[in-house]
């Protein structure tokens, strides 16, 4: 069972051995093609830089191991520098064409190849410079001593980034070192920095150094019988997929710095315009003095500009009133259309009633003449043709009568549309308001500065004279320069105006009302331009309407009806007396019938226009009242803002009155203590300097930063593992699958010259497997003692 075990456990460290050996070995077979022109066509390889390293570091022997997938290749190009070039496959022997390494294949070729070209030029490429030294008991001690030695021994390892190795190499790789110490044989195990693992009865000590990284390590062993199975040094490109996120990392600090360098401008034009608002805010505080200055003035005028103001509420009220009338006329206005339309309808209404009595005429006629047809053919049978006409004439009676009462009804409602168009009026514009003839504030604040050029002359004009205001009024000074009274006096009033407070807001007022009439007046001029269009065709439909009721009446159709109907009468009892002539009256009677259907069908036809006529009424009668709406809602609008403003100014007024003392003192008080906080702060601009200072220190502490991990500590933000491994011996090569460096440090402890002369006489020529496995037989012999 023990020696089973013991097979086990050797075959687990030998294939933990052949991972770290030959990881590299087993061949790719998605690799990238070389885009070097001068490389031979690319094969799928792979690359392993394997090292034997002194106590100290330094190389004793090293060779680099290349592993193809053939894929029917005929031959391999290698470019690179070899002291010996060894087949690790099979026999066939390597030739040298143009300083490169060709082996050649037949049908007979291996799947997969290998050869070892013995080098230390890697090396040179290597990014870092590795160096081992010891200490024993806290002094430096030679390695070759420290075998057996009791004590605590102290490993010292130091790993300085290679100026002179490839950027693909100080940015990409990554190096691990590992150390393992048998458990049982140690009595304490310190190395600060590091990952320390128990495997078995091992202590696996890890450090990892990241690209471009400087770092120092130890590691302190107590031990009473010390021995060290060296260090295992591995480095490989790091390809996690996790690790692309560096490449995007660093695009995007890119971005942030280009924004923060703008940012940075852009504070330091913030902190120019600072140390220049010193003069400024003095000036500001300056102008806060000729504020209260202004103050000042101004209470002094505040009974003036009380006046003014109840003199504007006056004007306001007026403005009010008149809109109140006007929304009031918008409603006499739309009821009278409502009027109008509604008897317009009644009259088609009535008319159209005329349709079905009209219709049953041409029926009655048609049935005379049908009857008249049958007395044609009938002759014999007169009486009962007669009592059927007479029939007929009465019913013809009935109808006519109803026809008169129908335009009866017809033209007294054409008579309430004649009277409602008479007494529909247009409605008139509204007049801007105006301040002495002027509807704008632009023209009224042009007539203030010039009131006020005159006013200053007048002042100066008062000082050189050594006059006073009393002695010549300012209306007198006017005159005397060629105004008229009423001229001067109206400049007075104007100059005094605007010294309220509120003149810019009346002003406001004055232009917002004013710009509001062309709207008003433009929505009067659409009422009383859709009822002069309405009030023609409806007078001239009333006219037609008119004289068609004329036709039909009691001295028209209806008449001559009612006489036919007589004669159609006197005809039928003479039929009796005259019956040798009644093939005659029959059909003169056929055409009297033919003659009144035709005047029934243009009686139809005209009814149908005049229903025609009431819908083209109906359908623009909506849009007229949402015009009269309108103009009423922006009537009533108006007015209530008029009021609202009325009210407003009022309570400004009234506020103002019962806070103008309070108001003077707290507005004195706040220019006068705002323009001295502004000169006090001067002295806080002064403090711009400080700022300058911490944001380039905050400057410095970013580029610190991100220069600590692009070159200055290490390279970890230059990482790209999606970059294109390069070749370890050459760059003529196309690029391999994957590079790798794996070095070992000798051991120490004491020799056993029996084991190395057991080991050199089992030397032999094996296969490849063999071969590798014979090349790192210090690897496997190493790891067999983690089990």
């Amino acid at each position: 069972m023990k020696k089973h075990f013991h097979i086990q456990k050797n075959i687990v460290a030998f294939n933990l051995a052949m991972i770290l050996a030959t990881g590299s070995v087993t061949p790719a077979f998605a690799a990238e093609k070389s885009t070097n022109p001068s490389a031979s066509p690319a094969y799928i390889y792979d690359e392993a830089f394997y090292a034997t390293l002194d106590y100290y570091g330094g190389v004793t022997n090293s060779s680099v191991v290349k592993s193809y997938a053939l894929h029917g290749n005929s031959s391999i190009v290698d470019y690179g520098t070899y002291t010996e070039v060894n087949n690790l496959t099979d026999d066939r022997a390597a030739r040298m064409e143009n300083g490169a390494v060709v082996f050649d294949f037949d049908e007979n070729s291996p799947d997969h190849f290998y050869f070892e070209g013995v080098t230390d030029e890697p090396l040179k490429k290597f990014p870092w410079n590795i160096e081992i030294s010891y200490k024993l008991n806290g002094v430096y001690c030679p390695a070759e001593k420290l075998a057996g030695e009791k004590g605590v021994v102290e490993i010292l390892l130091d790993v300085v980034p290679n100026p002179s190795a490839s950027e693909y190499m100080r940015n990409n790789l990554v190096l691990s070192a590992v150390s393992l110490f048998d458990g049982d044989e140690i009595l304490s195990l310190e190395a600060p920095g590091a990952q320390i693992q128990l495997l078995g009865n091992k202590r696996t000590v890890l450090f990892l150094v990241l690209p471009g990284e400087e770092r120092h390590f130890s590691i302190r062993v107590g031990t009473e019988d010390f021995s060290y199975g060296g260090m295992i040094f591995t480095a490989f490109p790091a390809t996690l997929a996790q690790l692309e996120d560096i490449k995007d990392l660093r695009e995007d600090k890119e971005k942030i710095e280009d924004s923060y360098d703008a940012i940075n401008a852009s504070l330091d034009v913030i902190l120019d315009t600072l140390d220049g608002m010193s003069d400024s805010l003095n000036t500001v505080a300056n102008g806060l003095d000729d504020l209260n200055d202004a103050r000042a003035t101004i209470y002094a005028g505040k009974d003036e500009i009380y006046d003014s103001t109840d003199e504007a509420l006056d004007d306001l009220d007026i403005m009010a009133d008149a809109l109140a009338r006007f929304s009031h006329n918008m409603e006499s206005t739309t009821e009278a259309l409502t009027e109008v339309t509604d008897s317009f309808s009644d009259l088609t209404k009535n008319a159209v009633k005329l349709q079905p009595e009209l219709k049953e005429l041409r029926d009655t006629i048609r049935s005379i003449q049908s009857t008249n047809n049958s007395l044609k053919e009938l002759a014999n049978g007169m009486d009962l043709v007669r009592d059927s006409a007479e029939g007929l004439t009465n019913k013809s009676s009935e109808n006519l009568q109803e026809l008169g009462d129908v335009t009866a009804g017809l033209e007294s409602s054409l008579e309430e549309i004649t009277d409602a168009l008479a007494n529909l009026n247009p409605i008139a514009p509204m007049e801007p308001i105006n301040v002495g003839g002027m509807t704008s504030s632009t023209e009224i604040k042009v007539a203030v500065q010039q009131a006020k050029a005159a006013y200053q002359q007048y002042q100066d004009y008062l000082t050189a004279n050594g006059l006073t205001s009393e002695q010549l009024p300012f209306e007198a000074y006017l005159q005397a320069g060629g105004k008229s009274p009423e001229e001067a006096s109206a400049i007075a009033q104007l100059l005094a105006k605007s010294q309220q407070d509120n003149f810019d807001s009346l002003l406001q007022l004055m232009d917002n009302a004013n710009a509001m009439l062309p709207t008003i007046n433009s929505k009067i001029d659409e009422i009383n331009a859709l009822i002069a269009s309405i009030a023609g065709p409806t007078a001239q439909l009333t006219d037609d309407m008119r004289e068609l009721c004329d036709t039909l009446g009691e001295e028209g159709v209806n008449a001559d009806l009612q006489q036919l109907i007589g004669l159609i009468n006197a005809v039928l009892n003479s039929l009796e007396g005259h019956k040798g002539e009644m093939q005659s009256i029959l059909s003169d009677i056929n055409e009297l019938g033919d003659f009144i259907i035709s005047v029934s069908n243009n009686a139809d036809d005209m009814l149908d226009i005049l229903d025609s006529l009431n819908d083209t009424l109906n359908s623009y009668e909506s849009d007229a009242e949402d015009a009269l709406d309108d103009a009423r809602i922006i009537s009533r609008a108006t007015a209530d803002a008029v009021r609202s403003a009325h009210k407003a100014i009022s309570a400004v007024q009234k506020l103002l009155k019962a806070s103008d003392d309070k108001l003077n003192s707290g507005t004195q008080a706040t220019l006068s203590g705002l323009a001295d906080t502004l000169r006090k702060s001067t002295a806080g601009l002064a403090q711009t300097d400080t700022i300058r200072a911490a944001k380039e220190t905050i400057t410095n502490l970013i580029d610190d930063e991100w220069n600590k991990f692009t070159g200055e500590s290490n390279n970890l933000l230059l990482m790209d593992a999606t970059a294109k491994p390069t070749s370890l011996t050459s760059e003529q090569n196309p690029f391999p699958s994957s590079i790798q460096f794996i070095m070992r440090t000798q051991e120490i402890k004491a020799s056993d010259n029996d084991t190395e002369t057991s080991q050199q006489m089992q030397k032999q020529k094996v296969g490849v497997w063999g071969k590798i496995r014979e090349m790192f037989r210090d690897f496997w012999v190493f790891l067999t003692g983690v089990y």
